[in-house]
């Protein structure tokens, strides 16, 4: 069964939006545990708050709109969503934006992206995803447990200045490339 929401405001943690049944309103995380095939945002969506589809049941991928500018910490935490695609400004990839998205097959990082946040894909079980060359820093744990598939190096962005504790290690403990390329403008490990 199809069920499409589509979001206008998903910065605060009310929210008003219209489904299949019609007015659809929720206080705190109003998609936990809820199942859905597509999620469609409205192209004025500027900022989604924190935990906002954290546990939700989306088998969908998701494609943030570009009029986003923010996104809150754990927006996506733990939920079945099967991709995602972040908008093309986006600076900052919060702290455990996909924690536990094991479902997740495709990250799609913006060529504008800062910084990767602290657990942002931590547990995603997924393919490792391009890093823009802007990134400047890396959070603690960002790409734990993520999968290098085909790939013995791997090549940091030019401009990185920070890599956090376990960035890229899998359950084991151990790195995931024989080999990892740092460039010179990292200040701190």
């Amino acid at each position: 069964e199809y069920l499409e929401y589509r979001c206008e405001n998903a910065a605060s943690s009310y929210y008003r939006g219209i489904n299949q049944y019609g007015d659809y309103e929720a206080w705190g995380r109003p998609f936990v545990k809820t199942t859905a095939s597509a999620v469609v945002f409205g192209e004025k969506v500027r900022e989604i708050a924190p935990c906002f589809f954290e546990d939700s049941q989306f088998k969908a991928d998701i494609v943030l709109p570009e009029s986003l500018e923010k996104i809150g910490h754990a927006a996506f935490a733990y939920a079945t969503i099967t991709g995602i695609r972040f908008p093309s400004k986006l600076k900052i990839i919060p702290e455990s934006v996909c924690c536990g998205c094991y479902n997740l097959g495709e990250i799609v990082l913006p060529d504008s992206a800062e910084v990767v946040g602290d657990y942002a894909f931590s547990g995603c079980f997924t393919t490792m995803p391009e890093l823009p060359p802007t990134l400047k820093h890396i959070g603690e744990r960002a790409f734990f447990r993520m999968y290098a598939r085909g790939l013995s190096c791997l090549h940091l962005p030019p401009y990185l200045e920070t890599i956090g504790a376990e960035a890229f290690c899998n359950d084991s403990g151990g790195n995931l490339y024989e080999r990892i390329f740092i460039p010179q403008t990292v200040r701190h490990i």
